[in-house]
């Protein structure tokens, strides 16, 4: 059984878009909104959303509009300041290692 998770590199680089986006729009916090933005320009995920009859343009768009209009913005922020991860991000995070582990599996894919 595995006894840690290893992020796949596909969510390594959702990671890296999200915490770009984020850092671009002047968030303080990383949020679980941000990566589900960055997740949806993988094309296994877009399908996925598809099969279920969800339309990721929309929801990209809404999630985009939220991100942009009520999630604040802080302009004083350095330019190189890296957004702090969101608790329910840490939790999303923590959840997904736990049952990686906890299935055997060893890693952490989107």
């Amino acid at each position: 059984m595995a006894e840690r998770a290893v992020l796949s590199i596909e969510l390594r680089l959702a990671l890296q878009l999200a915490v770009g986006r984020a850092a671009e729009l002047k968030h303080e916090y990383l949020l679980v909104e941000h990566l589900l933005v960055a997740v949806l320009s993988d094309e296994d995920v877009r399908d996925l959303l598809l099969a279920c009859d969800a339309d990721p343009d929309d929801l990209q768009a809404q999630l985009e509009t939220y991100l942009r209009d009520t999630v604040e913005s802080l302009d004083d922020l350095p330019e190189d300041h890296l957004p702090e991860q969101s608790l329910a991000f840490q939790r999303v995070l923590g959840r997904a290692a736990a049952h990686v582990v906890a299935c055997g599996k060893g890693r952490i894919d989107n």
